[in-house]
Parts: structure tokens; C-alpha cells; sequence
């Protein structure tokens, strides 16, 4: 056996040694367990609501209203919901906001069947979708600690993106065949009763309720200024998220635009759309396979810093070939190094985060991750219509690419000081 085989191997007991570690914990393998069902649904849901609205519309730019409309709310609400996680139970929280999800999903099911929905109907619907999620993730992530033990954190991050990246692969793939054989409101119909898993498991796990903390008796909008003012003196946190904000703004929108490059671009329909996307979660799932093992903070840093030349450069070659499969070859190449930048962030953050400030630090980090993207489209996709889609979307990856030059030269400082506080 090489050297180079028996490296290769023991790469890999080591990841599958993170994956049985992580799911050792009860509590953890419930969660992921309903979380990762529910995050098929998600996609499904994702591709339909995707293709509905271009069926209604064939505009960029309501593809970009729509992808606004579902992510923007973080901007607002995220913060909120950072600072009601930091002063009670993220579990119960958690659990309020997915019996308000599945009740969404449900509307969605009921007024396409009933041929009652028009792009009004996505935008109102898109809107409360948005909110729930802008609260649920910053409980999410503040409860993610009570899962697991620290020192397998960073691997439950990997494992949680893994799954994410499977659902994003799974989900598309079926909304595909779903939409094809019985039609937009079945894909709607998944999504709602892939909802009930993960409320059992939020019912059934078992953790201690925090105490409440009231941060020196500040007011609301008191305690959301201290965790920005926290970030933005945090040397080694807020510079991280500068960086991940330029992935979010300029290059993750693609995916929100991909149903105008599967008709318009490549005519290839919903299905060409499912398998487009089907590609894109393949890569994250992949990449994320490979970082789903303890890992440094130096590696860490590399896989947050590097990985934006690599999606950068994929995005802007996926917007100029004329080829489908090429195309579908190149967001792979995307969703891999998404990943990387995607779970090197948050693990950075989760592990050098003051525990006091967590609920509000990650609702900055939901902000970035669904607000970002929702800015992003609206622009890109406005101008879309008036350019074509092709260059809009190469020309705000470019831009990610003059960040990612940048950010290598912020590297060794990260380094320094991230240790730092994950040390203290």
C-alpha cells in the first residue's frame, strides 16, 4: 500500500470516527435526526416555490423580489431573536417557531391546490417563512453548545453542514420528480409533514433549561447594540464576518437565480433546475465530509479564507459557458467550496465566542447568512433583467474574488487572534 493510499485511509477513519463520535450524544442524534428530514422538505419546498414563481412571472428580477422577500426578514428579526436565545430557552423557541413553519407550508399546500396563489400570495407567504426562520436560527445555533460536548463542537458543525448539504442534493431531486408526476402543491405537501420529526425531537430531547440572563437589566435594542459593539471590537470575529459577508452579497445569490439559467439560459425546465441544484448540494456535501473531523484553528481559518477564490472562480465561469453539464460540473466545484467557507466561519465563531454574547453573535452570523443573499438577488436579479443574467452574476463574483485576495492577507492576524480567545 503507498503512502499516499494509507494517508488517504486514515483521512478517512478519522471522518468516519467524527461521524459515529457526534452521534453518540442522544440528544444530538435526535436533533439531527429531524433536523436533517426537515431540511429535505425545506429543499423540496425550496425548488417549488423557485419554479412557481418563474411560471408566474419569467422575470429575474421576481425571482430576486421573492428571494428577498424569504431571507431579508433576518435583517431585522435575527437580532431579536440572538437576544431572546441569550435570555431564555433556544429549545423552546426553537420548537414555537417550526409548528409556525410546518403551519406556513400548509397555507402554501391549501391555496396551490385550491389554484388560489399568485406571485402576491409567494411574496406575503415568502415574507413569514423569512421571520420564522430569522428567529429560529440564531435559537438554533445557541443551543447547538447543549448538544454536545465542546470538544466535539466543531465536528458537529461539519457533521450539521453534511446533512444540510445532503438535504440540499436529496431535496432537489425529488421536487424534481414530485413536480413532474403531481404537480407544484405534492412538492408543498412534502415539505409540511416533513415537519413533524424534528418537532418530536425538539418535544424529546432532554437538556437543562438555562438561566435567564438579563445582561445588566439593558433593554432590547441596549443588548443588540452591545453584540454588534462586541463583534466590531472582537479583532478576530468581526473581520471573519466582513469576509463571509462578501460570499453571502455577491456570490450565493446564483442560487436564487438558478431557475432563470435553467429556462432561460440552458431550456432545460424544473428538471434541469432540480439537477442543477441536485449538483451544487452534492459539492457542500462532499466538501463538507472533509472537514467533518476536529479540527485547528489555523485550518479552520484556511478552509474560511481560501475557499472564496474557489467559489469565486466557479460562479464566474458557470455564468459565461454555454454548456449544461459543464455548467452543472462547475457548481459542484461551487458547493465544495462553499462549504468550506460556510463551516470554517461558523466554527470559528462558535468557538471563540464569549458564551454571555452567543445568541446575539449568531444572529449577527444569521443576518450575514440569510440577509446577505437576499440583498444580493434583489440587485442581481433587477439587473438581470435589463442585462441578461450572465453578466450580473460574473461580475459580482469578480468582486468576491478581489475580497478573497484580500482576505488572504488578513490570515495570519485571524490566526493569532481567534486562538486567542478560544484559548481564554
Amino acid at each position: 500500500m503507498s503512502e499516499a493510499t494509507s494517508g488517504g485511509d486514515a483521512r478517512g477513519k478519522v471522518r468516519l470516527n467524527s461521524f459515529i463520535g457526534v452521534l453518540q450524544h442522544r440528544n444530538y442524534r435526535l436533533y439531527a435526526a429531524g433536523d436533517a428530514v426537515s431540511l429535505i422538505g425545506n429543499w423540496v419546498q425550496k425548488v417549488a416555490i423557485g419554479w412557481l414563481t418563474w411560471q408566474l412571472t419569467e422575470s429575474a428580477t421576481w425571482l430576486g423580489i421573492v428571494a428577498f422577500c424569504d431571507l431579508c426578514p433576518a435583517i431585522v428579526l435575527s437580532p431579536i431573536g440572538g437576544v431572546i436565545a441569550d435570555r431564555g430557552d433556544p429549545r423552546r423557541m426553537s420548537l414555537i417557531s417550526q409548528v409556525f413553519a410546518m403551519a406556513q407550508a400548509m397555507a402554501l399546500l391549501l391555496l396551490t391546490w385550491a389554484q388560489l396563489i399568485d406571485i402576491w400570495g409567494i411574496v406575503i407567504l415568502s415574507v413569514l417563512r423569512g421571520s420564522i426562520a430569522a428567529v429560529n436560527q440564531p435559537a438554533r445555533m445557541s443551543m447547538m453548545p447543549n448538544l454536545i460536548p465542546p470538544e466535539d463542537l466543531a465536528s458537529a458543525i461539519a457533521f450539521n453542514s453534511v446533512m444540510a448539504n445532503m438535504a440540499r442534493f436529496i431535496g432537489p431531486a425529488i421536487a424534481g420528480v414530485i413536480i413532474a408526476a403531481g404537480g407544484i402543491s405534492s412538492a408543498f405537501a412534502i415539505n409540511a409533514v416533513s415537519y413533524l420529526l424534528l418537532l418530536y425531537a425538539l418535544w424529546a430531547i432532554d437538556i437543562k433549561e438555562p438561566e435567564p440572563s438579563h445582561h445588566g437589566r439593558r433593554d432590547m435594542w441596549g443588548q443588540i447594540a452591545a453584540g454588534y459593539q462586541y463583534v466590531y471590537q472582537h479583532r478576530g470575529i468581526g473581520p471573519l464576518l466582513l469576509i463571509y459577508s462578501a460570499t453571502t452579497i455577491l456570490v450565493r445569490p446564483v442560487t436564487e437565480l438558478l431557475p432563470g439559467f435553467a429556462d432561460r439560459i440552458f431550456d432545460m425546465g424544473a428538471q434541469g433546475l432540480a439537477w442543477m441544484t441536485s449538483a451544487m448540494g452534492l459539492g457542500a456535501m462532499v466538501g463538507g465530509m472533509t472537514m467533518v473531523r476536529r479540527a485547528s484553528t489555523e485550518r479552520l481559518v484556511k478552509a474560511a479564507v481560501s475557499s472564496l477564490a474557489g467559489l469565486s472562480v466557479s460562479i464566474i465561469a458557470f455564468a459565461l459557458v454555454p454548456s449544461f453539464w459543464i455548467g452543472m460540473a462547475l457548481l459542484f466545484a461551487y458547493g465544495f467550496s462553499n462549504t468550506g467557507s460556510s463551516i470554517g466561519t461558523q466554527s470559528l465563531v462558535q468557538g471563540s465566542v464569549d458564551e454571555a454574547f452567543r445568541g446575539r453573535v449568531m444572529s449577527l452570523y444569521g443576518v450575514l447568512f440569510r440577509g446577505g443573499p437576499a440583498v444580493g438577488a434583489l440587485i442581481i436579479g433587477s439587473l438581470g433583467d435589463t442585462f441578461g443574467l450572465q453578466g450580473p452574476v460574473a461580475a459580482a463574483a469578480s468582486l468576491c474574488l478581489l475580497v478573497s485576495a484580500w482576505a488572504m492577507t488578513r490570515r495570519r492576524s485571524l490566526v493569532r487572534h481567534l486562538s486567542k480567545a478560544n484559548a481564554a
